[in-house]
């Protein structure tokens, strides 16, 4: 199974110029070095590796010696588009990928420390964990997005959905499959929710837009198709049954604040520094101050 992962640079950049915060990050050093543990244990446990970025994504993993079996120069498109909506490097590089056969997408937060169950790789469609639109933990990220989307034309998975009896979006840290028709769908659909929805005037976060376009489109799209969805772990992410699930299949997923821990920081470092002594290197002699 090739594994899969996206990097499209302009939001990056902002942060860089000091315009915007990216991937909740504390200092952007420690995404990179997330970048380096992630290639490097996909490869191991999963399979061929494959970045879907820019070309200053591709010139950037070059200079930080964070390798890929393959590179591909395909978001240059995006150099114009809103950074804020940073889902768009992510849906563009499912569209790349679904074109050359099954695949599994990983963000560079994902850390693996064994292969992955056969199930997984086999499954039809597979994603790291639900996340129900109405569950406590996520009320406020998808249905009343969700619901101030639907003021403007939808997709016809959203159509569809109307009338599902079961709704809810998954956790994509981890997304991919065999049937790759699907994926794509998915992925044009949620530049369709972007593309007809003026957001911005309609008072909603970008980063709440962004997981609506990817997460819960990708759920309605496969629900729409009839396709069922395998997940990594049982039930929503940071649970108990999600966590011991994580603890046995060997699957890190440092999301949201868990970037600024300084004990997940401190242990990234010293496994990457084990792991991946050159990039290491190469990531505190090109950024030597904190990003």
């Amino acid at each position: 199974m090739r594994a899969v992962f996206s990097f499209w640079s302009l939001p990056f950049r902002e942060a860089l110029a000091g315009r915007a915060r990216f991937a909740d990050w504390a200092d952007q050093r420690h995404g990179l070095l997330a970048w380096a543990l992630a290639a490097h244990r996909a490869r191991r446990f999963v399979g061929p590796t494959e970045l879907i970025t820019d070309s200053y994504g591709a010139k950037l993993f070059a200079d930080l010696g964070i390798a890929f079996d393959d590179v591909r120069v395909e978001l240059d498109v995006l150099d114009r588009e809103d950074p804020r909506i940073w889902v768009q490097g992510k849906l563009l590089a499912y569209i790349s990928a679904a074109k050359r056969g099954p695949f599994l997408h990983l963000d560079n937060d994902v850390w693996l420390t064994r292969r992955l169950p056969r199930a997984v790789l086999d499954a039809q469609l597979v994603a790291q964990s639900i996340e129900p639109i109405n569950h406590p933990n996520y009320a406020g990220t998808y249905a009343p997005t969700i619901e101030a989307l639907r003021r403007w034309p939808m997709p016809s998975s959203w159509l569809h959905d109307l009338h599902s009896p079961v709704q809810h979006a998954f956790n994509m840290g981890l997304v991919g499959g065999q049937r790759v028709d699907v994926l794509d769908r998915a992925a044009r659909e949620g530049f369709d929710v972007l593309a007809n929805a003026n957001w911005e005037r309609a008072g909603l976060h970008p980063n709440n837009v962004s997981c609506v376009a990817e997460q819960y489109t990708f759920g309605a799209t496969a629900r729409a198709k009839g396709v069922p969805v395998a997940t990594l772990l049982r039930g929503p992410a940071n649970e108990p049954a999600a966590d011991a699930d994580a603890q046995r299949l060997g699957y890190s997923h440092a999301m949201g604040m868990a970037k600024r821990d300084p004990g997940i920081i401190q242990r990234l470092l010293a496994r990457v520094q084990a792991e991946c002594p050159m990039a290491t290197t190469r990531i505190f002699a090109l950024f030597p101050a904190p990003l």
